[in-house]
């Protein structure tokens, strides 16, 4: 959020789904990640914007007063002087990531190496 937002010191479950949100998401329509975790705990919040990447999402809550959901190790590449970073008022439900490919390209090499740095940075 920016860092003259009304909720920086006040952030609780409650106004924070009625909070008005930014949602990053490379498709045009649908449910967005966190959306599905929050639906796990049978709750809400409302997406006013949609933005293909969590760049262009910064920019948009520098001069707004949505709220921006993204993992801490996003955050904490994307945060300035501008912004500041809150933890979701919530256990959020763990969100299990699968990693698929081709059976042909199961003894690739390059494929080896890549499926490894994938599941690296998903491990941290």
């Amino acid at each position: 959020m920016k860092k003259d937002h009304s909720l920086k010191n006040q952030l609780n479950i409650d106004n924070y789904l009625t909070a008005k949100h930014v949602a990053v998401s490379n498709r045009p329509t649908g449910t967005v990640i966190e959306d599905i975790a929050l639906l796990q705990l049978s709750l809400n919040r409302e997406v006013a914007i949609r933005c293909q990447t969590y760049f262009s999402a910064k920019e948009v809550i520098k001069n707004s007063p949505f709220l921006l959901t993204l993992p801490s190790m996003v955050a904490s590449q994307l945060l300035d002087e501008t912004l500041i970073a809150r933890p979701v008022p919530t256990t959020m439900p763990t969100i299990y990531q699968h990693l698929y490919w081709h059976q042909n390209t199961d003894k690739d090499d390059a494929l080896i190496w890549l499926r490894s740095q994938v599941e690296s940075i998903f491990k941290r």
